[in-house]
């Protein structure tokens, strides 16, 4: 009798473990605005991801305004202007806001899924440098915190 009971006990929660679904996943493709502080100084930009590139456009302040880093298959093309050039991806300082958000998405393919609160999803990205955290809401990363570069992005979709 005491094995039916604990039987009896226990179905429901098999019951509720298995009609759990798959875990969230985070977007491989996405176009957002994003803010930084690094060294006291406020940087914003335009993080554009597709299957093929990346590209971080940094739009503030203005001694940067209008560089991009454009990542590809072929390396890494900076680009001002009408001034562009070729750059080996290692040329740049690893914890430099571009490098920060190359190794991220480098790696999205690898996001382990922690937990979900608030309405948003938390991840843990692998890096060159250990492990990052990012925030994503329907699939699309709100907040990215890298704990190497002491780098805490904040991300929206552009209006």
């Amino acid at each position: 009798m005491k094995r039916i009971a604990c039987i009896l006990l226990l179905l429901p929660v098999l019951l509720l473990s298995a009609c759990r679904g798959e875990p969230p996943t985070v977007k491989d493709a996405f176009t957002l605005s994003f803010t930084v502080s690094q060294d006291d100084v406020d940087y914003a930009g335009i993080l554009d991801r597709t299957e093929d590139s990346l590209t971080v456009t940094m739009t503030a302040p203005y001694t940067v305004r209008g560089t991009a880093f454009c990542y590809h298959d072929g390396g890494l093309s900076i680009n001002y202007a009408a001034h562009s050039t070729q750059a080996n991806c290692d040329y740049l300082p690893s914890k430099s806001i571009p490098t920060v958000l190359y190794n991220a998405c480098a790696y999205l393919s690898q996001a382990v899924y922690t937990e979900s609160r608030d309405g948003e999803d938390h991840f843990t990205l692998p890096s060159p440098y250990g492990d990052t955290q990012l925030t994503v809401a329907d699939g699309i990363p709100v907040q990215l915190c890298d704990p190497y570069s002491g780098l805490s992005f904040s991300f929206d979709i552009p209006s």
